[in-house]
């Protein structure tokens, strides 16, 4: 599972403006231009709160060994 690309290939797959996602989540456009087009990397707080305005969720479970 590689996140980053996973969290790009989201916003790449997005039906909403930059702008609605910021509105949604509070994160200005200007910061999720610099992850879509500068390959920026999020914190994980911030992508936390672009992907549950796109209607997704992060878990985290304890891996299988």
């Amino acid at each position: 599972m590689n996140i980053e690309k996973d969290f790009k290939l989201i916003l790449q797959n997005r039906q909403v403006s930059f702008h609605e996602i910021s509105q949604r989540s509070g994160i200005p456009v200007r910061t999720i231009e610099e992850w879509y087009y500068n390959d920026r990397e999020p914190s994980l707080y911030k992508a936390e709160k672009v992907l549950i305005a796109l209607g997704y969720k992060i878990t985290i479970e304890k891996e299988k060994q």
